[in-house]
């Protein structure tokens, strides 16, 4: 079998990509496409996809303040620095 090699600026392009796909990224673009629909339901209590973004934002800036440096992380790294994550 043999692999075809991408050219090198497609295989950037398809980095980009992936890296559009993280949480943060996901929660913006539903944010603009349907921010005011109802994301979650808890009991009586609801969240718009505004909303949730708004508080993803507001505690990965509590983060960064507390002295998270700025990267990806898991959450095993989370776990670590803040022993806010749980298994």
């Amino acid at each position: 079998m043999t692999v075809e090699k991408k050219p090198r600026d497609e295989l950037g392009q398809m980095i980009k990509e992936i890296q559009r796909n993280t949480l943060g990224d996901i929660l913006t673009r539903t944010r603009a496409k349907f921010g005011n629909k109802v994301a979650m339901t808890y009991k009586h209590d609801q969240l718009t996809y505004a909303e949730l973004d708004g508080l993803v934002n507001k505690t990965a800036r509590g983060f960064l303040g507390d002295g998270l440096k700025k990267r990806r992380y898991d959450c095993s790294d989370v776990k670590k620095q803040s022993g806010l994550c749980r298994r």
